[in-house]
């Protein structure tokens, strides 16, 4: 990685593997995606970074496609996991508001959720990822059913725990976004992008 400093101590990245510019005190950042990229040998990535409502790091490399089209500073991607944080903040605020408690059954908010032996998971059991309904596979047959909110929110009130509920955690990597988002949905009567727009975005 080539590097040359400005006079505002960011540090440019001379065009090779890495693009895009980062502050000197977050040079292991860009190290860091450099090995990535370079070690994968496919694909490609970015990474930006605000500290303190300043962006320090802001940095792009690899490729976008199968066709080795070149990753951009604008490349869109998915980003899997990073709105588990935001749905949790939101359900950490309604109980902060009275509106519900960790130890409420779920169901009490989402009467079809109670069936199948779920009646008794609790917020707590939600959050904590010990619902037992982390598969996906075995609920969708093909994965555009994803796309549909209404769907997959009435496939998982109707689906059984693969574990019993309340003991063993079992990470809900897919199915967070519903479980939460719509009891978030049900307590407040918004969709939950909605939610998070009004309580926590603005």
């Amino acid at each position: 990685m080539k590097t040359k400093n400005n006079s505002f101590g960011e540090v440019y990245v001379d065009f090779q593997v890495v693009q895009g510019f980062f502050h000197e005190d977050f040079s292991a950042v860009a190290k860091f995606l450099e090995k990535q990229l370079t070690q994968d040998g496919h694909g490609g990535a970015s990474i930006c970074v605000y500290h303190r409502g300043e962006k320090v790091v802001d940095i792009w490399g690899g490729s976008a496609n199968n066709e080795g089209k070149p990753w951009q500073k604008d490349t869109m991607a998915i980003s899997f996991s990073t709105t588990k944080g935001v749905l949790t903040t939101a359900m950490h605020m309604l109980v902060d508001k009275g509106l519900c408690c960790f130890d409420d059954p779920v169901s009490s908010y989402w009467p079809e959720f109670g069936c199948n032996g779920k009646d008794k998971i609790t917020i707590r059991d939600l959050l904590s990822h010990r619902t037992g309904l982390y598969p996906i596979s075995s609920l969708v047959s093909n994965i555009y059913e994803l796309l549909d909110w209404e769907h997959m929110c009435e496939l998982i009130a109707k689906s059984k725990p693969a574990i019993k509920p309340g003991k063993k955690p079992g990470y809900q990597a897919i199915t967070y976004g519903w479980l939460v988002g719509e009891l978030i949905r049900r307590i407040t009567d918004k969709p939950v992008e909605q939610f998070v727009q009004d309580e926590i975005a603005k």
